[in-house]
């Protein structure tokens, strides 16, 4: 969620840049098949990248004490990569995948020792996966497009330590090949996320370890006579990092 960490020397910055790696895993499986040709798969490990910028340029309200809460109007953007591995089809063979996500949207932070973060943002997340230079058998790609509303915080009261964390709500308008008429031209779907870092204050740089938990879920509302029916979907993918954060003074 990007909330700036109070009590430092960035307190009051209005720029902050996290850069963060670490490893990635995701697990994919349906529900419900009826003819099991749909099996599971996953990701047990890869290498990920990622990094996210925010803003506060505006700010809505000054305190008025001390104790009191700040407002400020901000921007906020992430990229990720997981860099190229193999995914390994349960009961088959493996398939070289590629995922990446993007996100920009708008924050609203109220900051005093703690501070809160309420936020909207555009994602995009995509998982592709390939064999030997065509669509592996029974793994379609997908290509999340989603609202996310998010709402998160920063809470001090561990010494030189601080810990954050948010979680967010997808309402998910696309999903790529998942949801064609090739697969499940009739289903919907939704996400969740979580995520939680602990940082060592050292001023305007700040170490961190995080966790990163998102799922997609998919009511996948199969029709008589297709090829392919199961009730459902779910989309599992945990990032488990290390990183950076730096703020520029005011």
């Amino acid at each position: 969620m990007s909330a700036l960490l109070p009590g430092t020397a960035s307190a009051a910055d209005p720029v902050q840049v996290d850069v963060e790696f670490g490893t990635a895993a995701r697990q994919f499986g349906y529900k419900d098949s009826v003819f099991g040709t749909l099996r599971r798969y996953s990701l047990d490990t890869a290498p990920v990248a990622r990094a996210e910028l925010a803003l506060y340029p505006l700010k809505l309200r000054a305190p008025k004490s001390p104790d009191a809460f700040s407002w400020s109007l901000g921007l906020a953007g992430s990229g990720e990569l997981i860099f190229a591995s193999d995914t390994d089809q349960r009961g088959d063979a493996s398939f070289t995948t590629r995922s990446d996500a993007t996100a920009l949207g708008l924050r609203v932070r109220a900051k005093s020792r703690h501070s809160i973060v309420l936020g909207a943002d555009y994602v995009s997340r995509s998982f592709a996966v390939r064999g030997s230079g065509r669509p592996a058998p029974a793994v379609p790609s997908v290509d999340y497009r989603s609202l996310a509303l998010r709402l998160g915080g920063t809470w001090l009261g561990l010494g030189t330590f601080a810990a954050e964390g948010d979680v967010a709500f997808h309402a998910v308008f696309g999903t790529g090949q998942l949801g064609s008429a090739e697969w499940f031209p009739n289903s919907s779907s939704y996400g969740v996320e979580g995520a939680a870092r602990v940082f060592w204050r050292l001023g305007s740089v700040a170490p961190f370890v995080g966790v990163r938990w998102i799922r997609y879920v998919h009511a996948l509302n199969p029709k008589v006579g297709d090829a392919r029916v199961a009730g459902g979907a779910q989309d599992d993918y945990v990032l488990m990092t290390v990183g950076l954060r730096f703020g520029t003074a005011e």
